[in-house]
């Protein structure tokens, strides 16, 4: 007899297996983005000097090459109260 398949598990009650990329963590990390793309000119007098402007770069950096580590299964996924990013 074969093992069952991951569908199987599903059907049987299992909840699936947490994957990256749901549409919830983008949209936790888009306004995560948001909110400290407003408060840096807030904070730093109206405008977004060097160092706030290359964090802003790294950030998205960072979330991209995780996405593309967690699609190819190399780093588990990072879930956030049952999102997964």
């Amino acid at each position: 007899m074969a093992p069952p398949s991951s569908t199987f598990r599903y059907r049987a009650g299992h909840a699936p297996d947490p994957e990256a990329g749901s549409l919830g963590g983008a949209v936790y990390v888009v306004f995560a983005s948001i909110a400290l793309f407003v408060a840096t000119p807030l904070l730093c007098g109206g405008t977004i000097p060097r160092l706030p402007a290359a964090g802003f770069f790294l950030f998205y950096l960072a979330y991209v090459s995780y996405e593309v580590l967690a699609t190819y299964h190399i780093v588990a996924p990072l879930c956030i109260g049952g999102t997964c990013i």
